[in-house]
Parts: structure tokens; C-alpha cells; sequence
């Protein structure tokens, strides 16, 4: 699973989950990237390895002036390498 800038972190989204009010990492998710950007708006808690565990890795990036843009967070190098480590065990 990836996840980009990701506002999972903020108690009012993950406590209306309906099957996980209290943060948790996901049964049948075995690896899990969430990409952040600090100065994205949306993903306010940065770093989820801390509220989710398990197998989650918090990647930072810098997006420029477009910290919320997806193919921003898509181009960088390190976010395709272990998405493409992710594909490889499928």
C-alpha cells in the first residue's frame, strides 16, 4: 500500500473509520510507504509508523511549490524504488 501525503494521521479522519476507530496498521497489508512533504497541508501528521506500526515505512520528500501534487510525489526517486520493490514481490 501507498499512501501520499496522507491526512490518515489526524485523529478526526482515523477515528471515523468505521472497522478501525483507534489507529492500527491494516490486517492483510504486509508493506506499506506513505510519502509525505512537511509543508503539505493535508497530511498534517506527518509520519504514520508512530500511530500504525507494523511493516510502514515514512518517506519525506520536498515537492516544491506544489506539496499536495501527486505526480510530484509520484516523480521522486526513492518513492518509485520501493514501489517497484513492492510490484517485484507480486
Amino acid at each position: 500500500m501507498v499512501t501520499c501525503g496522507s491526512p490518515l494521521g489526524i485523529k478526526q479522519i482515523y477515528s471515523k473509520l468505521r472497522k478501525q476507530p483507534q489507529p492500527e496498521h491494516p490486517k492483510g497489508i504486509d508493506q506499506w510507504f506513505n510519502v509525505y512533504d512537511p509543508r503539505d497541508v493535508v497530511a498534517l501528521e506527518e509520519r504514520l509508523l508512530p500511530l500504525f506500526g507494523g511493516e510502514l515505512v515514512d518517506i519525506k520528500v520536498q515537492n516544491g511549490d506544489q506539496p499536495h501534487d501527486i505526480d510530484r510525489y509520484l516523480a521522486h526517486e526513492e518513492v518509485a524504488h520501493h514501489i517497484g520493490i513492492a510490484l517485484a514481490k507480486t
